[in-house]
């Protein structure tokens, strides 16, 4: 992987320049960084006697090397310390250098012996935590934070908040990426990776060993002891196998994704004292999303739409502003304490919202105006109208789980569990649900369309609210009245039209679209995504990990009105709905297992898998065949960004 390093460190160091004076020593320091890499990565291929390393032999196992490799590894240890003293022993910062790689080194090595040590015990001892330590010292120490921090000596940072911020940053994206590799030794081509994947024989701590062994029942933890860390291949397909049992893929590509965007909402609210781009350079090159494979079957239009991440990058980094500017305007009414419980409500609520809803609107513009309107002052606004739909959206999370009862969201305690906060969330819903507006005047008033997109949010939030008390209503009511008609309205109210109908026509209505014909058929389009997309969180609920989703399954004993639910009403003969009727909005585990036993008797997973192609393939279609003028890009976007099926 010699090449692609050296174009990422570079990139990298490149962007450093901005704001460091010793361009002088680039060079080599990019050589000194290079040269600890190899130690490490030599050192690695013969502890783990690996045979290759990307597209090439491993130098221990070149013909008359060998045991001369162990050698090689202390000249190049040596070699680091020798350049650092040639080129950099008269800066007044030369001994936070050296202490700065001793350091990295002495910390890579311990994660590498934890790693070494713990091939050597039992796969039942791995866990979360033994593998973000090892995460930590292996990977991050050196491969990401040594760079950074260097940098930062170099540019004569001295506030250890910041070497501490981008240190737990850093770490964060380490992890991501290290998961990431995971799943390519085990799932990748190895034409394509370069290495055959050996982490399944060779005992490793790996995301998958853990999340199999944090999920697996008594017959397949026995499965794992039996045969992970065996160099029997009938027992690493085994393994693999038991992978594919328990769907350990869609659930890397829900965490993968999770992980992905609270990375980029947490460099949106870093320190400036480093340039942010230097982080969204890092978490760019290091990592590429595994599970994209959808991503090469949609070339139906030309030249597939995507917005640019330069442009989410800019999206996330008015966040900062839109809370600043809630707060003012909270202060602006002499009551200073409100106005920090104002901005200390929203932070805490966005950072459990997926903060990625408004990007809609943002698509739908760029995709409906022509270039000479896709000035940066258009964008901007196009940006802080994805945000009101922020707000909504966290109207609607925080309502939600107050008349659900909930307990967490995306691994976090719900808005109202928090201490001191309980019934007050109620007011706080109002005050968020009242920045959409204030953020409408302010920036809006001067436009044409102002007056839509107010109208455009009332109308949308009395929509969703009908909804939801449609759903309250609905479940109070008997499992045997469930019907697909009445689920359908229900989806209809309570997330099809906010969710993505909402910032289609917002995007529209500040594009300057005028054709009624174009409006009713993005509302007929975006009606359907949204009619697809709520059955598929019903799935979730049921069947995917609460530790992936961030949300605990609460449907069943809950007597949600869901889509399984009414398609087992469907499917079931007399004894089934039974079983149902006894058992469906129980707070029994008992009576739970037995429902969710009952889906999977009725096959309705695979029901589902099925359904969800079909939905996915016949909106794929009707946009393709949607008129001109209607933003098709933009919503096939949508559906990708929203589907998890990897046919199209």
């Amino acid at each position: 992987g010699g090449k692609s390093r050296l174009g990422w460190w570079h990139g990298n160091f490149k962007r450093f320049q901005r704001f460091v004076n010793y361009k002088i020593f680039f060079l080599q320091f990019f050589a000194i960084i290079f040269k600890l890499h190899s130690t490490i990565k030599l050192a690695e291929e013969v502890e783990y006697q690996s045979t290759t390393r990307p597209g090439r032999q491993s130098w221990n196992k070149i013909q008359g090397n060998g045991g001369g490799t162990i050698n090689n590894i202390l000249m190049l240890e040596s070699g680091i310390f020798e350049l650092l003293r040639k080129h950099f022993s008269h800066l007044d910062n030369y001994v936070d250098l050296l202490e700065l790689f001793q350091s990295a080194i002495f910390k890579a090595t311990v994660g590498q012996s934890m790693n070494l040590l713990h091939t050597k015990q039992s796969v039942d001892t791995f866990n979360a935590t033994l593998y973000n330590t090892i995460v930590s010292d292996k990977i991050n120490s050196h491969l990401l934070y040594l760079p950074v921090a260097s940098a930062l000596h170099l540019a004569g940072v001295k506030n250890p908040k910041t070497f501490d911020q981008s240190k737990n940053l850093l770490l964060k994206i380490s992890t991501l990426c290290q998961a990431h590799n995971d799943y390519l030794n085990c799932f990748g081509d190895p034409d394509e990776t370069g290495e055959i994947g050996s982490d399944i024989k060779n005992n490793l701590c790996t995301w998958f060993a853990v999340k199999c062994l944090e999920l697996a029942n008594p017959e397949q933890r026995a499965i794992m002891l039996e045969c992970y860390g065996k160099e029997d291949p009938e027992k690493v397909a085994r393994v693999r196998q038991l992978y594919d049992d328990m769907d350990l893929l869609k659930k890397f590509a829900m965490y993968e994704n999770q992980a992905y965007n609270e990375v980029i909402a947490l460099i949106g609210q870093t320190s400036n004292e480093i340039p942010h781009d230097v982080f969204y350079t890092i978490l760019e090159h290091c990592y590429k999303k595994a599970f994209n494979t959808v991503d090469s079957h949609w070339g139906t239009e030309s030249g597939d739409w995507k917005l640019p991440e330069k442009e989410i990058h800019v999206y996330m980094n008015l966040y900062p502003e839109v809370i600043r500017e809630l707060g003012e305007a909270a202060e602006q009414y002499k009551s200073t304490e409100a106005a920090e419980w104002y901005k200390k409500a929203l932070e805490y609520t966005m950072s459990i919202s997926s903060a990625k809803n408004g990007l809609m609107v943002v698509s739908v513009y760029k995709d409906s105006v022509k270039d000479v309107q896709l000035t940066e002052e258009n964008l901007r606004l196009a940006y802080l109208l994805g945000w009101c739909i922020e707000l909504l959206h966290l109207v609607i999370i925080i309502n939600d789980d107050l008349i659900d009862n909930s307990y967490q969201r995306r691994g976090q305690l719900c808005w109202f569990r928090v201490d001191g906060v309980g019934m007050n969330a109620i007011n706080d819903v109002f005050m968020i649900e009242n920045g959409i507006f204030i953020l409408l005047k302010k920036h809006f008033r001067h436009l044409d369309c102002y007056k839509d997109l107010v109208e455009l949010f009332h109308e949308n939030c009395f929509n969703s609210m009908c909804g939801q008390n449609m759903d309250m209503i609905l479940t109070s009511k008997h499992v045997s009245t469930f019907n697909m008609e009445s689920y359908e309205t229900l989806v209809m109210n309570k997330s099809a039209n906010t969710f993505f109908h909402l910032p289609v026509s917002l995007g529209l209505k500040l594009a300057g679209v005028k054709d009624k014909k174009v409006f009713d058929e993005c509302k007929a389009i975006s009606q359907e995504i949204g009619c697809y997309y709520q059955p598929k969180n019903d799935f979730l609920d049921c069947f995917a990990d609460s530790a992936v989703t961030g949300k605990e399954s609460f449907d069943i004993q809950t007597n949600k009105y869901s889509w399984l639910a009414v398609k087992c009403m469907q499917l079931a003969d007399p004894q089934q709905k039974a079983i149902m009727e006894e058992c469906y909005g129980k707070n029994d585990p008992q009576k739970v297992a037995r429902v969710k036993k009952l889906y999977e008797e009725l096959n309705l997973p695979s029901i589902y898998n099925k359904y969800e192609e079909e939905m996915v393939r016949k909106i794929k279609k009707h946009i393709q065949q949607a008129p001109d003028g209607v933003p098709r890009l933009a919503l096939l976007e949508i559906l990708k960004k929203n589907c998890n099926v990897d046919f199209i």
